[in-house]
């Protein structure tokens, strides 16, 4: 019986994917029979197909799936949920590894407590040095607040580009699948990022109950070449998009909700904002940068504290590399 389903949607992840694998096959407290390793080929350029299909002997538990034409991350893992079956739905980037003991303590916190949903945090890497920890997604401070019942309110608060402590629609979650398929849940094939975000936004609607363990299992490797944190205005607006039709259409929604939620568009705005500002600071356009601070002026000491800020930490990077 498969107990954990992993989902990772692979788009030219010849160089990491191994790496990212043999990481899960190693799991402790687990058969390779209870857990089900799903990797969708987004359409991918490169090796990544043909590597799949050689490995399919090295691990039986592998299950190689492909999109019928490139469709990003969101109908990728929405193929691979189609096809799992194991109790628990884990999603997993190709560029990412795990720890041996993640499954084993994640299921050990949500089993007993009836938990839709567990996350664990992140440990930050650079690829380059892979054994140093950069850092944590999310700060230590936070840890007991999250160890409290999620509720929608608490989680868009942790989601608000620039000003919140932590983003937490980076973490990776564990979701019971029957949850999912009960609630008719899945990723909205629109969105090509934040999608984890609003997919958790419409569990937590619908009732999840969320648990956060206090321990760095996931391994996120950051890549010089990396999609994370680039902006990109035509996906940013999908995800307003979203996010107003979530606000329009859902009768769940508590006041409380509901202005949280309305809190977050908000954010996004700003975020939109700051920029196109740092878009034409990078351009050394004058000109268009006073007129954009002037068609933002509502917001102006927001956006001129964000550039500041952005200024120092690129000083301060010059300077240590300057050392």
């Amino acid at each position: 019986m498969v107990k954990v389903s992993v989902i990772i949607a692979a788009w030219n992840a010849a160089a990491t994917l191994e790496a990212c694998i043999d990481s899960l096959q190693g799991q402790q407290g687990m058969t390779p029979e209870q857990l089900e390793i799903l990797v969708v080929d987004d359409c991918s350029t490169d090796a990544t197909w043909s590597l799949l299909q050689q490995w399919r002997e090295r691990w039986p538990n592998l299950v190689p799936l492909q999109t019928a034409v490139n469709s990003g991350p969101s109908a990728a893992r929405n193929l691979g949920l189609s096809h799992a079956s194991g109790d628990w739905v884990a999603v997993v980037d190709g560029d990412d590894r795990i720890q041996p003991t993640r499954f084993k303590q994640m299921l050990a916190l949500a089993e007993p407590q009836g938990l839709d949903i567990c996350f664990d945090n992140l440990a930050m890497r650079r690829a380059e040095t892979p054994q140093q920890i950069e850092g944590y997604l999310v700060p230590a401070e936070l840890a007991p607040e999250l160890a409290e019942p999620w509720t929608l309110a608490g989680y868009a608060a942790l989601n608000m580009p620039y000003e919140s402590a932590a983003l937490l629609g980076f973490l990776k979650p564990i979701m019971r699948r029957d949850f999912l398929a009960r609630h008719a849940l899945q990723y909205r094939e629109e969105l090509r990022n934040s999608e984890d975000f609003i997919l958790i936004v419409e569990c937590l609607i619908a009732g999840a109950r969320i648990g956060y363990l206090n321990e760095s299992l996931y391994d996120y490797f950051i890549y010089n070449s990396s999609l994370s944190g680039k902006f990109n205005l035509e996906a940013h607006r999908k995800l307003m998009a979203v996010e107003q039709s979530i606000l329009h259409t859902s009768g769940q929604l508590s006041a409380a909700d509901r202005s949280a939620l309305q809190r977050h568009l908000q954010s996004l705005q700003l975020a939109e904002e700051s920029n196109q500002l740092f878009k034409l600071v990078r351009e050394k356009n004058a000109a268009q940068l006073f007129s954009a601070f002037w068609r933002y002026r509502a917001n102006g000491l927001i956006h001129a504290r964000r550039l500041s800020a952005s200024l120092a930490r690129k000083l301060m990077k010059q300077q240590a590399r300057g050392r």
